[in-house]
């Protein structure tokens, strides 16, 4: 009987206590002692008398409804299809080798259409927005090491120049080469100066201010007047015009310190990764090592350790 008793804890008077507490303080402890207790017997003893609950569960079974997130992912993956639907379609208009292919709209578009907010599931739908945030950060780093990685031949034969050109590639901004296609009859739709893009009135083809035009259908432009020139020439013919332009934008390595850290914070308990400061530590090698190769104190295929080194680290962050 005395393991149906809930467990409890007295802490007791002690002797100097006792002879200070007055009479009518004693009883009203010893009375509320046995209040207790009373209820505690009962208690016990309702609940071994009263027979256990016949549940049927054919007649309980309900199907349970998917949480908001859940729904929001499965909106997505269906949006996906037409998204990529039309991506394909698109294509011929607008091509940046270089821009990753986010599938953050077709998440939008699908919870737009079924009257969700931007933050359906609250924090739950915003930490994952951002966890694709900085899985997209770890996603373009590790694709600029691979294509650094790709062409460490002819940085070798330019020696401290090749060394130099890795050391911009992690600078806080890159530049990125793509092609933009003004389909025939079409509006080239830009204002230009020299051979920049500084105003834009047809954004669905591609083009963004601050673009530099690099060539047009193939013929590599050098100044404003032979830019207005080819452009004409392409309209007379009646022909797509397909430019060829280059874009600064911001690099991944700004935020990358954050990004391994929030990865690393949110991933599963059995993914192996490193340390987020041990990644850190080996950025700042290679960033040394570059240094040093630039100034010859260093060889190139010590550079190149480090930069493999980095890279395999970097990769384990963009499957966590």
């Amino acid at each position: 009987m005395s393991s149906l008793l809930p467990a409890m804890s007295f802490s007791w008077p002690t002797q100097r206590q006792r002879r200070r507490r007055p009479a009518t303080t004693r009883a009203l402890v010893v009375a509320a002692a046995a209040t207790v207790s009373a209820s505690a017997w009962t208690l016990a003893f309702c609940s071994a008398a009263a027979p256990a609950p016949v549940v049927h569960s054919e007649r309980l079974l309900v199907r349970s409804r998917p949480s908001a997130l859940e729904q929001s992912d499965r909106f997505a993956a269906a949006a996906r299809g037409n998204l990529d639907s039309s991506e394909s379609s698109e294509r011929h208009r607008t091509e940046f080798l270089s821009e990753p292919k986010s599938r953050r709209p077709a998440l939008t578009a699908a919870l737009a259409a079924f009257g969700f907010s931007s933050v359906v599931g609250g924090s739950q739908a915003a930490h994952a927005t951002l966890k694709g945030q900085d899985h997209d950060v770890v996603v373009r780093a590790a694709d600029s090491l691979h294509a650094l990685q790709e062409r460490w031949k002819s940085l070798v034969a330019k020696g401290s120049d090749g060394a130099e050109e890795v050391i911009q590639e992690f600078s806080g901004s890159t530049t990125v080469q793509g092609k933009i296609v003004v389909p025939k009859g079409f509006s080239v739709g830009v204002d230009i100066e020299d051979r920049s893009v500084t105003g834009v009135s047809e954004r669905k083809l591609g083009w963004l201010v601050g673009d530099v035009i690099q060539s047009v259908n193939g013929i590599e432009i050098k100044e404003e007047s032979q830019l207005i020139s080819e452009v004409k020439a392409a309209k007379k013919k009646d022909t797509d015009i397909v430019f060829v332009v280059e874009r600064r934008r911001e690099s991944p390595w700004v935020y990358l310190n954050r990004s391994l850290e929030k990865i690393y914070g949110n991933a599963e308990s059995e993914t192996e990764l490193p340390e987020p400061d041990q990644v850190s530590d080996m950025f700042r090698d290679l960033k040394a090592a570059a240094r040093l190769a630039k100034d010859e104190i260093v060889d190139m295929a010590y550079l190149k350790d480090k930069v493999d080194t980095f890279t395999k680290a970097m990769e384990a962050f963009t499957v966590a």
